[in-house]
């Protein structure tokens, strides 16, 4: 199966709020969104025709955060920037990270495994997050981790 770097695919919004990248196998499209908060997923009558699966990430171990990772800066966000940096970049966080390897393994069993399964934790690091997501529900878990 070739690399397919969808970085490099073109954004389609196909709904309000949903950002897309798609890329064609022979028997299938695939696609990745990018979802503007409060965006629904609409009701659909073909559930073979489309297969919702959510790949939620922990870190990887890349150089990505200390060799290219760019940001827009606007003072008003810059404490916010800062703080997030500081953790995603702490050695000791980073250690807890996955391989990309251990990531993709885990895409290819979401895609591949034929489960009726919406959502696949991907990495050590994640689960503890989604459980803690799970316990406090999904408000207080983002205003929990804003502070």
């Amino acid at each position: 199966m070739p690399f397919i770097d969808n970085s490099a695919l073109e954004v389609i919004e196909r709904l309000p709020g949903w950002y897309g990248r798609y890329f064609h196998s022979p028997s299938m499209t695939f696609a990745h969104y990018d979802f503007k908060r409060g965006s629904s997923i609409h009701e659909h009558l073909h559930p073979q025709e489309e297969v919702y699966e959510v790949i939620e990430p922990g870190g990887m171990k890349t150089d990505f955060f200390t060799r290219s990772f760019d940001t827009g800066r606007h003072p008003a966000y810059d404490a916010l920037v800062n703080k997030v940096m500081s953790v995603a970049t702490d050695p000791k966080q980073m250690a807890t990270y996955s391989s990309p390897d251990q990531i993709v393994e885990v895409v290819y069993e979401a895609v591949t495994d034929g489960k009726d399964q919406l959502r696949y934790i991907a990495g050590a690091d994640a689960k503890p997050m989604y459980a803690m997501r799970l316990q406090l529900g999904d408000e207080a878990f983002r205003k929990a981790i804003a502070q």
